[in-house]
Order: structure tokens, then sequence, then C-alpha cells
């Protein structure tokens, strides 16, 4: 596919265009290969800068401090309801720097378990935090007041689903979160923040919720914090 591209000359006004295999467009690299591995790790160096900013210029303040500052500056996700999410070990690469960053950011030993660190830092699963977020895109999409984006979505989610990426990633999500293909066209689908976050913990075992409100409670005596709710988790 590549050879033939290249070999593939395109001229405008007798000059040659240069041949490029990825290039930037409004931030977001876009592939000749429609794959999104190269925008990902793009956004995973840029998320670990921020990271790292973060704990360098505000690591003496408490950690609820810390995790807002992550949220408001580690968090945009920039152009992330474009990346295929069934490409699930390119977004699993992202993924671990997110755990590791929290883990930093809470002060954890790196060898918390996974379903851990969001229920401590109060924040979705990445990959959960993507679905939502290409979730409300694609409807966005499918109801928008322009004409010609409804008619492409439509396209791309009921004509060629299997082969378009909004229509790959309607079915993770419908296929994830229980959701059917009519209800989710339809717009009749929940997308609001706490019906994620119900997924996420229902998801876990009840013993492994009171072990995260323990640890919870650890963190406050270690940072002076105990004015924080230990409910918080099982009101969200």
């Amino acid at each position: 596919m590549h050879a033939s591209m290249i070999s593939c000359k395109s001229y405008i006004g007798g000059k040659l265009i240069d041949y490029s295999p990825s290039y930037s467009h409004l931030g977001h690299i876009i592939c000749c290969d429609n794959v999104c591995r190269e925008d990902i790790l793009n956004r995973r160096n840029i998320f670990i800068g921020q990271v790292n900013n973060i704990i360098c210029s505000f690591d003496k303040l408490s950690w609820p401090v810390r995790i807002k500052l992550f949220k408001s500056y580690c968090t945009s996700l920039y152009g992330c309801e474009l990346w295929c999410l069934d490409e699930y070990d390119d977004i699993e690469l992202f993924s671990v720097a997110w755990r590791k960053s929290l883990r930093r950011i809470l002060r954890l030993p790196p060898g918390t378990h996974n379903f851990l660190v969001p229920l401590l830092s109060d924040t979705l699963p990445l990959y959960d935090e993507i679905c939502k977020r290409s979730a409300r895109f694609i409807l966005s999409c499918l109801f928008s007041t322009s004409p010609l984006v409804r008619s492409i979505a439509r396209h791309g989610t009921l004509g060629r689903n299997n082969l378009s990426i909004i229509g790959r990633n309607m079915l993770v999500c419908c296929e994830r979160f229980s959701w059917t293909v009519d209800d989710f066209v339809l717009g009749k689908v929940p997308l609001q923040h706490v019906n994620f976050w119900r997924f996420f913990v229902n998801s876990v075992q009840p013993s492994q919720l009171r072990v995260a409100l323990f640890i919870l409670e650890l963190i406050s005596v270690r940072d002076n914090s105990l004015h924080l709710s230990n409910n918080m988790l099982l009101n969200k």
C-alpha cells in the first residue's frame, strides 16, 4: 500500500507534491493507513509533559488540589473522539501512562492495582472516558444542524458501519455499555458522566470498593485531608 502511494506522483502547476505518510491537521495527526497510533502516541507524550509540569510545580500541595489540577490541565485528550476504539492495544499505551501519572499524583506505590487508580482519583478509566467522548461526538454528528454532517454521520453509522471509524466506534460503545444500535442512533442512550461512572463502579467488586475507601482514608490521614467525605465514591 505504502509503496504504491509513494510511486504515485502528483503535480500542481508543474511542481511535484512531496509525499508524506502522515500530516497534522488542526492538531490531529492523520495517517495514510487510517491508523491512530501516531496521534495517540503524540497525545500521550504531550500528556506526560503536562503531568510532569504539575508534579514539579505543585508537588507540595495536598492530593485533592493536585487531582483538581490534573483534571483541569492534563485531561483535554484533544482529538480522542477520532481514535479507533477497536485499536485497543494502541489506546492501552496511553492508559498505562495515565495510570502511572495518577499514581505519581497521589503518591501511590507503582504496584497499586489498576482498578484502584480511577476510584482513588475520582476519574473514569481512560478507555471508558474515550468511549464516552466518542459516543457524544457521534451523536452530535448524527443530530447536527448541518445536513451534510448528518448525512455523512448516518452513512458512516448505518450504511458502512464496518468500515468507517464512527461506525466501528458506535458498535464498540454499544457492545461495551449494552446499548442497542437503534437506541443509539435515535439518541436514546444515557451519555451523562454519572452513567459511565456507575457502569465502572458496578464492574468493581464490593470488597474492592471497600479497599479503595480504606486507602482513600489513609491518604487523607497522610495528607491531613480528613475533612473530605469518605462516602465520595458511594455517592458519585
